[in-house]
């Protein structure tokens, strides 16, 4: 189209009578200048009858006017609208946490893509890392951060990733593991720098935070430099909240060691005590058996002494028996009622001495009582009889008497031996 206001040197905002007044004057001029410029004057002078054509109206110049001024038209307006359109549609479905709906959209939108944008870049990477497409999502962040290499919250994304990408080469590339952590670490470090810079206080506390629970949990080597920068974390506004478990699980390992170390040292404690206990108890045992030994060898000896004092005794009844009937001289002469109680108490200390648990508890001590209780039961009937006459009385007596004699001595020579079994 004709511009005829640049053409003829026109003024735009005349009226169309106006322009019909000038383009009058403008032929006029042309007419004279044939002479001398006819070529030029000739294509003035056709383009001066178009011009009043055009400005015939203010109608016709309204139109034309239109025309000529109208905006060009954008070749590309209809991908920037499809671009526009699948854009809103990933960040809606992205935002619903329709994450495979938001990854079919995401795929639309880079297919109508016309002007980079850092933005965008950053929802796909949101997206690909929601869907688990770690390289994708790294390699569209990365295009983000060159686009816009100030931006704290790209890099603090960057991070998440690269944590993301440190698990999975746990399990399935180990070799790759520990570079992926090493660049997750530098990566949250410049993002907190840039956060400082920026004095964006949430994107530097979360970036800290995350690099706290990184050097914390990951291969830990400053346990205490990664508590200081939790508590650094919480301290300017950790809203993602990795500071706060840091902390809590840094006080309850402190807890735990000191609940063991308290434990270890109670035990300590019981295992000394018991071990004092248990010497006190081995003194008391020792003091104890020395107590009892010597009770025993006290109580064997005076057992022992009883036993001879009982066989001395019996050996005196036998003579004192020998002297009443007047074969042995030179001792005393005792009744018969004596030399039974005599002979009665040798056998209940002969058999408590013996049977006692401190006792020899020999086997002649039932010979010895047979044969002492025997040689009584004939002795002493015989000094009975030999007292009362030589008569058929006394031999009744007599044989009464070896009754009696027999009940007494066998009661005598039982209570020893139960007695002695019942010392202690």
């Amino acid at each position: 189209m004709v511009n005829y206001y640049e053409e003829l040197n026109l003024d735009k905002n005349a009226s169309a009578s106006e322009l019909m007044k000038e383009l009058v004057r403008l032929e006029v001029i042309w007419h004279k200048n044939e002479i001398k410029r006819p070529e030029l004057a000739a294509e003035k002078l056709v383009m001066i009858s178009q011009a009043k054509k055009v400005f015939a109206s203010d109608a016709a110049k309204i139109k034309y006017d239109n025309e000529l001024f109208a905006a060009p038209e954008d070749p590309d307006a209809a991908r920037r609208a499809q671009f526009k359109k699948w854009y809103e549609d990933a960040q809606a479905y992205f935002d619903s946490a329709q994450y495979d709906l938001a990854k079919t959209a995401l795929e639309n939108a880079m297919q109508n893509i016309s002007d980079e944008d850092p933005a965008f870049y950053n929802l796909a990477a949101s997206i690909y890392y929601s869907n688990d497409d770690t390289s994708m999502a790294m390699t569209c962040i990365n295009k983000a951060i060159v686009m816009q290499p100030d931006e704290a919250r790209y890099y603090l994304f960057k991070g998440v990733i690269l944590e993301k990408m440190y698990s999975e080469a746990l399990r399935y590339r180990g070799d790759k593991a520990d570079d992926y952590l090493l660049q997750e670490r530098e990566t949250l470090r410049r993002a907190a720098e840039l956060a400082v810079k920026a004095n964006n206080s949430e994107i530097c506390g979360c970036a800290i935070g995350y690099l706290a629970y990184s050097l914390y949990f990951y291969r830990p080597t400053e346990p205490e430099q990664a508590e200081a920068f939790a508590k650094e974390a919480v301290k300017i506004g950790d809203v993602w909240g990795n500071g706060q478990k840091v902390i809590d699980d840094a006080e309850k390992k402190r807890d735990d060691a000191r609940r063991r170390e308290e434990e270890r040292r109670l035990e300590e404690e019981r295992r000394k005590r018991a071990a004092l206990e248990w010497e006190e108890k081995r003194k008391q045992q020792e003091r104890e058996a020395q107590a009892a030994n010597l009770r025993r060898k006290s109580n064997t000896a005076l057992m022992s002494l009883l036993m001879i004092l009982s066989l001395a005794g019996m050996v005196l009844t036998l003579v004192l028996g020998l002297t009443t009937l007047g074969y042995v001289s030179g001792l005393p002469r005792l009744s018969y009622q004596a030399l039974a109680a005599l002979a009665a108490l040798c056998l209940f200390t002969l058999n408590f001495s013996n049977n006692s648990p401190y006792g020899p508890n020999g086997g002649f001590v039932s010979f010895a009582n047979g044969l002492f209780g025997l040689y009584n039961c004939i002795i002493l009937p015989t000094i009975r009889y030999t007292k009362l006459g030589y008569s058929q009385a006394s031999t009744v007596e007599a044989w009464k008497l070896v009754g009696i004699l027999i009940v007494v001595f066998v009661v005598s020579s039982f209570l020893g031996a139960a007695f002695g079994g019942r010392m202690d």
